[in-house]
């Protein structure tokens, strides 16, 4: 037997098809799907006069966000002043106890009061209620990371464990 032989005599395939209505069926889903989930954000925040950020391409969601503003002379959360900053330091934030902080004390109540309004707003509207709330830091550039650091692990034990640092669109 000759090998030309037995490729003739194998069964002939189809030819193969293209099913373009699955393929339809997708791209108009996530045609959708993108439609639906793009909203308007605001793209602007005051930024204090003494804070100085570093610049950045990247975009990232800060819905439900707390601003906490972190300058070389005050911490700011939103429009008000909840510490004092000297020498890098955070003024009356012991390291071995932050519960007793100042910043520890109005970011927990900060917290507190973000959950009741939560919850007021998903009883009026009967949405879910949002619990996840996070800290969007405006450093300044100069800022030692171990002052931030002190101040990120603080808002971590007050009930903000996820965070944000804010950057300068380039």
């Amino acid at each position: 037997m000759a090998l030309g032989n037995s490729r003739a005599s194998r069964p002939q395939s189809e030819e193969a098809s293209l099913n373009i209505t699955s393929m339809m069926d997708m791209f108009t889903i996530i045609v959708f799907f993108l439609l639906f989930s793009y909203a308007e954000k605001p793209d602007e925040f005051e930024v204090d006069k003494n804070v100085d950020l570093p610049a950045s391409s990247s975009v990232f969601s800060y819905e439900n966000s707390v601003k906490l503003f972190l300058s070389e002379k005050q911490v700011k959360l939103e429009d008000d002043i909840v510490a004092q900053m000297q020498n890098g330091r955070v003024v009356g934030l012991d390291s071995k106890n932050p519960q007793s902080s100042a910043l520890y004390l109005k970011l927990k109540e900060h917290k507190e009061k973000q959950l009741a309004q939560a919850k007021e707003k998903a009883l009026k509207t009967g949405e879910p209620e949002k619990t996840d709330f996070h800290v969007l830091f405006f450093c300044d550039r100069g800022l030692p990371f171990k002052t931030m650091n002190s101040i990120i692990k603080v808002a971590g034990m007050a009930g903000y464990p996820n965070f944000q640092l804010a950057v300068l669109e380039q």
